[in-house]
């Protein structure tokens, strides 16, 4: 392993203690991202005094201090500091691991950090198309979902892989030239006829069905797989 990788990398102890550290002074958070957590989200509109759909947007993947360059990535997977599960924070609620995305490094608190979680201190990208999420989007280039892009509409639901697992939502919105605000957010999404951008509105499972939710996300349409109508 590179002795140039961050200690919280290299030690999980540092890992886990600055993550404590965060949690105390900046309410890192939340515990479970799949879940609503209305007072958490209630306590980021106050802080940053936006309405709740920006406030939910605004998370570590789009955070300027995330850092999910190659090195630092290399430094997660090889260190111990890397091994380091949610689960294993001694605090209440429980975290929960939290699969999909991979982990970046927190340069504000020197931490790993998943890609659904914010804290007090966050602070927009300058890249507005990383701030969008799609940089994951942005490293599929095979041409069969190209293809598969070009077979969906608005209207189809639609579901896409994130860091909380598999996500759900119907497309509201096709981007083929341009840019598109993301409702709710200071975001954009992209788009060309050769690689169009779209916006969906998420469906959330409530006693087995799923529901239309006020939020609304960016994602290339080759990152979506068309499934069954959500209704």
């Amino acid at each position: 392993m590179e002795t140039d990788c961050p200690v919280e990398a290299q030690y999980k102890e540092v890992n886990l203690n600055n993550h404590l550290m965060a949690i105390k002074l900046a309410n890192l958070g939340p515990a479970d991202p799949r879940q609503p957590s209305t007072l958490y989200w209630g306590d980021k509109m106050a802080i940053w005094r936006v309405e709740e759909g920006v406030a939910r947007s605004q998370l570590c993947m789009n955070c300027t201090y995330y850092d999910t360059s190659p090195k630092m990535l290399e430094c997660i997977k090889l260190g111990e500091g890397g091994t380091l599960k949610p689960s294993e924070l001694p605090v209440e609620p429980r975290w929960a691991d939290i699969q999909g995305m991979p982990v970046a490094i927190c340069t504000r608190w020197n931490i790993t950090c998943s890609a659904l979680r914010t804290c007090d201190n966050w602070e927009p990208c300058d890249d507005e198309e990383t701030s969008t999420g799609v940089y994951v989007d942005m490293m599929l280039t095979d041409k069969s979902l190209l293809e598969k892009a070009g077979k969906l509409k608005t209207g189809d639901s639609v579901s896409w892989n994130s860091s909380g697992g598999t996500a759900r939502g119907k497309i509201t919105k096709i981007i083929t030239s341009g840019s598109e605000n993301i409702p709710n957010s200071s975001f954009k999404i992209t788009g060309t006829e050769e690689d169009p951008g779209a916006l969906i509105r998420v469906y959330q499972e409530v006693d087995g069905k799923y529901k239309p939710t006020d939020t609304i996300v960016g994602h290339k349409l080759k990152s979506l797989t068309k499934i069954s109508s959500l209704g």
